[in-house]
């Protein structure tokens, strides 16, 4: 193994209130750093290390960094490494007790575990972003199609797939399950899905199309929980896609983000996803999105950085403050507020209003829609992966007024429900999902209410 450099303590000059931003909802910065060390660095990614909480890695155009972050307002740097050395940072990863550093052309292990920054394998490869899983690098290489390098020894590292039929702009990775996000036209996308159990010859499983009839709305990016994937768009306008898993590859619902920005390692945590804008106009920055319920993701927060470019490619979170390079410099935000708000009650559409009582509830649920629709009312009990627990049909008349078309203002009731869960459901939160036709042109409605089941 070859010694590059030894790490020497080098104090950041920070300053404590961050004034760069715009506006921002339930999101405070409140530290930005603009110096880093003996080098102006243009901060591209950063990564965090599971084994010491205290202590990140951020690459840029001019160095890698190796940070401690015990105190947030006084972040020091234990080392740098010139981009010299190793080409301009656009990725770094921690993982299997080693950093991975990407610079456009080169991959590179790390060996960050003492006081010197060893250098231990190189492998030349194109592509800007790294996923880790199962002992492999998977990188997309956008025009390039994508590769899987193997890292089991990080001392050796070799190419074991490379494919380079077509365009990939991300991909995510679950066990044995890779999916990757393919543009088709200025139009349109896939999302395909293949089986990775023999790493060197992929295997398809199933694919998507995604696609706008009107719009410049290409998919982009991908990121991947338990149950759900999530599509996030490039172009005229930005959409959120969500798609069902199983039993196939399915779009669920979609969500308006903002205006012609890239995303890139976007992530999720606690049923929140965080988008990371980067782009040359408005509305960059973070984002961040209530998945709980996929079928209607809702606003939590976000912070958004008006400038003429902004290069924001992920954070990593840490006791309530989420660190991020922008291209400007490093910035710590206070997401306290949008991490701990209750869970969010979904926005009820105009002149309706859903309710449930009691809740927390025991052994039965009483379910009230008011409002004014225009066909049987159809009520939904999902659990929080969005799996389908009941459906539950409206009572005939009912004691105030008659069922549909029962105008709020007169107060009458658009549906009375009762919801008694079978005995061998577990206790926790499910969603109760209304919906209807309204007495308008807008079609099918929904509104979605938060109930608590204990047993």
């Amino acid at each position: 193994m070859k010694r590059i450099t030894e790490i020497a303590l080098i104090i950041f000059v920070m300053t404590t209130t961050c004034v760069v931003a715009d506006d921002s909802l339930n999101v405070h910065c409140i530290a930005a750093y603009d110096h880093f060390g003996s080098y102006w660095v243009k901060p591209l990614s950063i990564t965090g290390n599971s084994e010491y909480p205290d202590t990140m890695y951020m690459c840029g155009t001019r160095s890698l960094q190796v940070l401690d972050v015990r105190n947030p307002l006084d972040i020091l740097s234990l080392g740098e490494l010139s981009a010299s050395e190793l080409g301009v940072g656009c990725d770094v990863i921690y993982g299997n007790g080693v950093l991975f550093y990407k610079s456009s052309e080169v991959l590179y292990t790390l060996d960050v575990s003492s006081s010197l920054i060893v250098k231990m394998d190189s492998i030349n490869i194109w592509g800007v972003q790294l996923e880790l899983s199962n002992n492999h690098i998977f990188i997309p290489g956008v025009s390039s199609g994508y590769s899987i390098i193997d890292v089991s020894n990080p001392d050796s590292l070799f190419l074991v797939y490379r494919d380079t039929s077509r365009e990939v702009t991300s991909l995510a990775v679950e066990d044995t399950i890779l999916y990757l996000v393919v543009p088709t036209d200025l139009r349109s996308g896939k999302v395909i899905r293949f089986d990775i159990s023999d790493i060197t010859a992929p295997s398809l499983i199933d694919s998507i199309i995604l696609a706008s009839p009107t719009d410049w709305v290409i998919p982009y990016e991908i990121v991947l929980d338990e149950h759900y994937a999530y599509v996030i768009t490039v172009g005229a306008y930005n959409y959120l896609y969500v798609l069902q898993l199983e039993p196939v590859l399915d779009s669920i619902s979609d969500y308006l983000i903002c205006n012609q920005q890239f995303s890139i390692k976007s992530m999720i945590h606690d049923g929140l996803l965080f988008v990371f804008r980067e782009g040359n106009s408005f509305d960059s920055g973070v984002e961040i999105i209530d998945i709980l319920n996929p079928f209607y993701p809702t606003h939590r927060g976000y912070y958004r950085k008006y400038t003429t470019f902004i290069a924001l490619r992920n954070g990593v979170l840490k006791d309530s403050l989420l660190y991020f390079a922008d291209y400007d410099n490093l910035k710590v935000l206070d997401v306290s507020d949008a991490l701990l708000l209750p869970i969010s009650e979904i926005p009820s559409p105009e002149n309706f209003a859903l309710s449930a009582s009691p809740n927390p509830f025991n052994s039965s649920v009483r379910i009230a829609v008011e409002g004014e629709c225009d066909s049987p009312m159809q009520i939904e009990i999902y659990d929080v992966a969005g799996r389908l627990i009941a459906e539950i049909t409206p009572p005939a008349p009912l004691d105030r007024g008659e069922y549909g078309k029962s105008p709020l203002s007169k107060g009458d009731l658009g549906g009375l429900f009762v919801w008694q869960p079978s005995p061998s459901l577990p206790s926790g939160v499910y969603l109760v999902r209304a919906r209807f036709d309204r007495l308008s042109d807008r079609g099918e409605e929904s509104i979605t209410k938060r109930i608590v089941y204990l047993k």
